[in-house]
């Protein structure tokens, strides 16, 4: 069995070199993530696929433009 240790926050100048305190692989990064979800955790900016809907946003501002171009001429 494996435990996490509380983490030590200490002054460093700028220009010190620090190792990274944690290393993911993706599938472990993507587990993390997915079972952060699961405990009911969310984006902050409340959206489950930020990209994709911001995706999805800005393809419909383009279709509205498309589409009411007509009307405005």
């Amino acid at each position: 069995m494996s435990a996490a240790r509380p983490l030590l926050f200490s002054e460093q100048s700028e220009d010190t070199f620090i190792e990274p305190c944690i290393r993911l692989e993706t599938t472990e990064a993507q587990k993390l993530i997915d079972e952060l979800w699961n405990c009911g955790l969310r984006p902050s900016e409340g959206t489950g696929s930020a990209g994709s809907l911001a995706a999805t946003e800005r393809h419909l501002k383009d279709m509205q433009r498309l589409v009411f171009k007509d009307f405005k001429s």
